[in-house]
């Protein structure tokens, strides 16, 4: 009986350490993310704040606290248009594309060991990135997620690299920094302005340093107007990129700090951003931004904590008429059980083909006309094929 006793008692303790344990990590949860709610104005992302700023316990609530509300997310496979391209940063790096008129939810993406904080194409469909740990310029393929670096020269290892956007009116990248600097007696930002040519790396400084601005990304639109976000005034600017002056467009009540990177149609010539905080909220949210007064127009939120390292649109077709998928794109056999092939008009332009299970995770990524299923589980599958013109969905039953 004593040894019953004893037993139950234990049992009871244990029950009893576990759930003060749980109240206790859940009231210190609360208190890390009012922590990084507050978080003074920087240019380095969530995560980067997190590893460098926080014990390894803390650490740990607030990354459990992230994956499990990233584990709860569901997931689509992309079936849009044209498309943006993004890279979400606090979930290992993690690229790929979103339909530029929505839906918006992420679909699988594919896991690349960067952590890019800004990017642009140019009108060829080049995709160039800045990775922000190591201030590394170079290139990266939208659809494999294999970078590429370029060899460059001329940015401080004080600076924070935070912009990179291509003029459309001239092919030239542009390039913006931010670094935390004494002016007696205030502690402040100052924005500077490069040009990189992509052959030589070569880092060109244009102009004096904006002093007073953190800017924390960089777009040109297709007129050559080019616009950055200040996280330091919370503002939206235009700026003159022969003299690099800035004039204010809006100045906003939200905090932008972590506002990481925006994205312009190079269809509609609109812009869109995507913001950390928005009514102090922390989760990521996508906006339109209105580039003569800056009025935002809000998309929508990830529930989670997600944040763009990336976010661009590459040079796409406009759809003047509804395409018939089966007129132009089809499939066979079907059903299969060794390969799967595609027939495609010859002046067809053919990204690429990408195949997900019918929970939406990807399997594969090709640029082939023809692919071995054989190692697929019997099933449906769902095929999206990639061209300038847009997405033609298919499905597919492996038997």
């Amino acid at each position: 009986m004593k040894i019953m006793k004893k037993v139950c008692f234990t049992v009871i303790l244990c029950f009893a350490l576990i759930h003060l344990s749980n109240a206790q990590s859940s009231e210190r949860l609360d208190e890390l993310l009012q922590i990084l709610r507050e978080w003074p104005t920087t240019p380095a992302s969530v995560t980067h704040v997190i590893e460098n700023n926080f014990s390894e316990m803390d650490q740990k609530i607030l990354f459990d606290h992230f994956e499990s509300r990233i584990s709860n997310q569901s997931r689509t496979p992309w079936t849009g248009g044209g498309e943006m391209t993004y890279l979400e940063v606090q979930e290992n790096a993690s690229l790929g594309h979103i339909p530029i008129g929505g839906p918006y939810q992420l679909p699988i993406g594919i896991d690349v060991n960067e952590f890019i904080c800004a990017d642009d194409y140019d009108e060829t469909g080049t995709l160039y990135v800045l990775d922000f740990d190591s201030a590394i310029f170079g290139t990266i393929d939208p659809i494999t997620g294999m970078a590429a670096p370029i060899t460059w020269t001329g940015i401080d290892n004080a600076e924070f690299v935070t912009g990179l956007a291509h003029d459309p009116t001239d092919g030239q990248i542009y390039i913006i920094s931010a670094e935390q600097t004494v002016i007696p007696p205030l502690l402040t930002y100052v924005t500077r302005l490069y040009t990189v040519d992509v052959l030589s790396g070569e880092v060109t400084l244009l102009g004096d340093p904006m002093v007073g601005l953190a800017g924390i990304w960089l777009e040109i639109d297709n007129n050559g107007v080019a616009y950055m976000a200040d996280i330091l005034m919370n503002a939206l600017w235009r700026l003159n990129l022969d003299t690099q002056t800035p004039t204010m467009i809006q100045q906003y009540e939200m905090d932008l700090n972590f506002a990481q990177e925006a994205a312009i149609d190079p269809l509609t010539d609109k812009l869109y951003m995507s913001s950390v905080y928005y009514d102090f909220t922390l989760g990521n949210n996508l906006f339109e931004v209105d580039k003569q007064n800056g009025e935002l127009t809000f998309l929508y939120h990830y529930e989670y904590p997600s944040q763009f390292g990336m976010l661009s649109i590459p040079y796409y077709e406009p759809l003047s008429v509804p395409i018939s998928n089966e007129d132009i794109v089809s499939i066979y056999p079907n059903p299969t059980s060794t390969l799967i092939n595609l027939s495609i008009p010859q002046d067809f332009k053919l990204m690429s083909v990408s195949i997900y299970d019918s929970t939406g995770r990807l399997i594969t990524i090709t640029n082939q006309q023809s692919i071995d299923v054989s190692e697929l589980s019997d099933g449906v599958y769902i095929m999206n094929v990639l061209s300038p013109t847009g997405i033609y969905t298919k499905k597919f039953i492996k038997n």
